[in-house]
């Protein structure tokens, strides 16, 4: 058109040089240690219970395409424990997959302290009959080895988190019972014989080197809900059985 200005000519697309892959050379990352350091002993547990092991190198490599889209996605840890990998995780994962997945060196076995808890008498005996009723309604006998052997890595998160038992079923697990459990574990979840009783082992040269006292330490693995519900009323008299009394 007569008298218009010229239009401005188009501006050329920046060109964006491609990014090249990570080096494969002495610094790719290996499993051990670096791999199995990305997953906590939470995530660890959570994901045992659908029967893949995050600390195991052959099952973290036949799964690897898959576990890295869940964790780049944000699904994998699940969302409510509010630790998603960032990008230096998703990078460090990514360069060991291109690489070839080295194993790395291989991790000592989990130590097994003797004599190992067996699941009968002593692991099922830390479940009292409010536990197992509740957990029975979901599906899981807790005083049945099949069941808790098969579900041992997401009971063991949930005691370990304290979020079982449940916050209004009493205190949650002593360190020493998910340390009891934890141990149960590593030797190999030895089923033991139902209805044999529950013998502590001997103080080590037979000698009571540190016997625990009622006051404080007897008394304060009582709840004051497990002393309330030993509280009954009959015939206007109340308090049967006080399990804060020596």
């Amino acid at each position: 058109v007569e008298g218009s200005s010229p239009l401005p000519e188009a501006a050329a697309a920046p060109v964006t040089a491609p990014v090249a892959p990570p080096s494969c050379d002495a610094l790719v990352p290996t499993f051990i240690p670096t791999i199995r350091d990305l997953f906590t002993d939470v995530d660890h547990d959570a994901m045992m219970s659908h029967g893949l092991d995050l600390w195991d190198y052959a099952n973290v490599k036949n799964m690897a395409k898959l576990i890295y889209v869940q964790v780049k996605s944000g699904e994998m840890p699940p969302p409510a424990f509010n630790r998603r990998w960032n990008q230096t995780y998703l990078a460090t994962f990514k360069h060991w997959m291109d690489c070839g997945m080295p194993p790395g060196s291989p991790l000592p076995v989990p130590q097994c302290v003797q004599p190992a808890p067996t699941f009968y008498p002593v692991i099922k005996s830390m479940f009292r009959s409010l536990d197992h009723d509740a957990m029975n309604q979901k599906g899981i006998n807790l005083w049945n080895y099949t069941d808790v052997s098969r579900m041992w890595g997401l009971i063991y998160m949930k005691v370990k988190a304290k979020q079982m038992p449940c916050a209004n079923s009493g205190n949650p697990w002593t360190p020493l019972m998910v340390e009891v459990f934890k141990n149960w574990t590593n030797c190999g979840l030895p089923e033991g014989t139902q209805g044999a009783p529950y013998v502590p082992p001997p103080p080590p040269d037979g000698m009571c080197t540190a016997a625990p006292t009622f006051y404080p330490i007897v008394k304060d693995m009582f709840s004051q809900f497990d002393r309330d519900s030993m509280f009954n009323v009959t015939n206007g008299t109340q308090v049967t059985l006080d399990l804060w009394n020596y």
